[in-house]
């Protein structure tokens, strides 16, 4: 089996762009049966709308308070990040995940908070974790992330990732 890695250089892909579309685009004429295309999850979330400025987000006091315990370097460190995630989850199981968090580190165990608080959280992009145009934006994980695995499958008739 010969394998290799081929990175698709495209145009900046803003929320105004299909996915399926942009990768039929691009690898159309390059990919066949057996072959698997990957693309960043950041790059799904922003063709879905989920970027974000942070000064359109107001933070409420437990996302003030919340957002000191990951970590400055955390993507959840700031109050925007940390009130984008509540809103994306849910007050109740932001509070069962910290406090799951809590009791894991007590036995010194970590990732307990994403565990319980769900996954799909720590595919949160803060501003530092994003490139231009969207480095300013925070970045929230995609939305149906296999729908869209399936989409594009199904668009080149090659396996997705």
């Amino acid at each position: 089996m010969i394998t290799a890695r081929i990175p698709i250089r495209t145009h900046i892909l803003t929320e105004k762009d299909d996915i399926v579309d942009v990768v039929k685009k691009y690898t159309g004429d390059i990919v066949g049966p057996g072959d698997i295309v990957t693309v960043a999850e950041s790059v799904v979330a922003i063709t879905q709308g989920r970027a974000i400025l942070p000064e359109t987000v107001r933070p409420g006091f437990l996302a003030k308070i919340l957002c000191r315990f990951p970590g400055k370097d955390g993507s959840l460190a700031t109050p925007q990040a940390m009130q984008l995630a509540i809103q994306e989850t849910g007050t109740l199981q932001i509070l069962l995940g910290v406090a799951a968090a809590a009791a894991g580190r007590l036995v010194g165990r970590k990732g307990d908070f994403y565990r319980v608080a769900g996954h799909h959280l720590a595919l949160i992009d803060d501003v530092a974790g994003t490139m231009y145009p969207f480095e300013k934006h925070i970045v929230l994980g995609p939305k149906d992330p296999q729908q869209v695995v399936d989409r594009i499958r199904d668009a080149i008739g090659a396996g997705a990732v």
